[in-house]
């Protein structure tokens, strides 16, 4: 929530959030049964949403499953947890997660930046598409984005930068 009220909206646009979005306090959620229960009931009240946005993932794996880097533990977590709750909500809804990823050689994040993430095999066997966003320098606001889709046309890469408080893009790479 904090970061989004950093972020600048125009007046049309967080109309438009008002009414379609619902932000949860910053807290851990182990997506026990008894909270997708509750979760359940508070999206009933508002609407049903095309998108499940978690955010991040390490904040809701629960450590009944395992650790969260072992791939059969985050595989199982996904579809007892992850799919039970949008079977719940809308079971055409599309999932966001956000995940953190481990530090990477520069030459790692060349081949393949997907392996920085944690339970990576079981992540990339579960998602259709699968974005990365990492900076080559650390004293750099620049950041670049990195798509693998399991369906469809590639997506190039793309650098973007955050300027005056919004993501800019900056150059789209070519392969």
């Amino acid at each position: 929530k904090e970061r989004l009220q950093q972020l600048k909206f125009d007046k049309e646009l967080l109309a438009i959030a008002a009414s379609n979005l619902i932000i949860t306090p910053k807290v851990q959620l182990s997506f026990s049964h008894d909270e997708i229960s509750e979760i359940r009931e508070i999206v009933k009240e508002r609407f049903k949403p095309d998108i499940l946005a978690i955010d991040p993932l390490r904040n809701i794996f629960s450590s009944e499953y395992g650790n969260e880097n072992d791939n059969s533990a985050m595989l199982f977590f996904l579809q007892k947890t992850l799919e039970k709750l949008r079977n719940v909500i809308n079971p055409d809804a599309g999932i966001v997660l956000t995940h953190h990823t481990k530090k990477l050689s520069k030459k790692m994040l060349e081949e393949d930046p997907f392996q920085g993430l944690s339970g990576a095999g079981s992540l990339r066997g579960f998602y259709t598409t699968g974005m990365v966003m990492f900076s080559q320098d650390e004293g750099s606001t620049v950041r670049q984005i990195v798509f693998e889709l399991r369906n469809g046309e590639r997506v190039p890469s793309k650098v973007v930068d955050k300027i005056n408080g919004s993501w800019q893009l900056v150059e789209q790479l070519r392969f």
